[in-house]
């Protein structure tokens, strides 16, 4: 269970991180969502679940990640998990590997600037005896 958590939200950082292909108008602004303005050291800083997780190890288990996105399209973070994204439309896309298993993910941008991002997605959780559906919001921050 904390593997799957541990992918997921970091799935959904990359989400985040691969909207920041495309982007409208100038390039230069740093503001703009795309792949250069993404490439950095990303922590997580806020999270939110909706409806709220019945299993109290998985959200312990949630913490805060920091993620760094290359410019090569691979990415790393401070647990372990490495992976390669890319940004197709405002979604972002990511495969994954940690600790020896394999997955991908996608989230989608709901905003984005030089300095912070937020990413949201829906998926199944394994929370209680069956997993529920939860939508998941996430802000990051830059750190480098």
């Amino acid at each position: 269970m904390q593997k799957k958590l541990c992918w997921i939200f970091l799935s959904i950082f990359l989400c985040g991180a691969t909207l920041s292909f495309t982007s409208c108008g100038d390039d230069d602004d740093e503001d703009s969502l795309n792949a250069s303005n993404l490439v950095g050291t990303w922590k997580m800083v806020e999270w939110n679940i909706t409806p709220e997780l019945e299993d109290p190890d998985y959200v312990e288990f949630l913490g805060f990640i920091t993620v760094t996105l290359k410019s090569d399209m691979t990415y790393s973070s401070d647990n372990g998990e490495t992976g390669t994204w890319q940004l197709k439309g405002n979604t972002f896309y990511s495969k994954w590997e940690y600790r020896g298993e394999t997955g991908e993910e996608s989230c989608q941008f709901e905003s984005f600037n030089h300095n912070q991002f937020v990413v949201s997605t829906t998926s199944r959780i394994p929370d209680g005896p069956n997993g529920k559906i939860y939508k998941k919001t996430i802000r990051y921050i830059r750190v480098k």
